[in-house]
């Protein structure tokens, strides 16, 4: 009987670990969220300080849809097509 317990209570513990690939895929998750939210306009600011942030912006949003899966799919179609 002491037996159950013990598994019980280690299949418990084991069910709560995490593994590294979600532990990866949550950290990404994160920093794209955090980098999201930096792009984003502050809607407290004016208009002319709004534009002037995207555009000091720009450049990392445009890195952000290079590095984008959508984009490198619709490219690699592209590419494809055109052989």
């Amino acid at each position: 009987m002491e037996g159950n317990g013990n598994t019980n209570k280690d299949s418990r513990t084991e069910s709560k670990k995490r593994t590294a690939t979600d532990e990866i895929k949550e950290t990404i998750s994160s920093a794209y969220r955090k980098l999201e939210d930096w792009v984003r306009p502050k809607k407290g600011q004016p208009l002319f300080l709004q534009i002037v942030m995207f555009i000091l912006k720009l450049p990392v949003l445009l890195l952000l849809l290079l590095l984008s899966p959508v984009l490198l799919v619709v490219l690699l179609l592209v590419f494809l097509i055109a052989l």
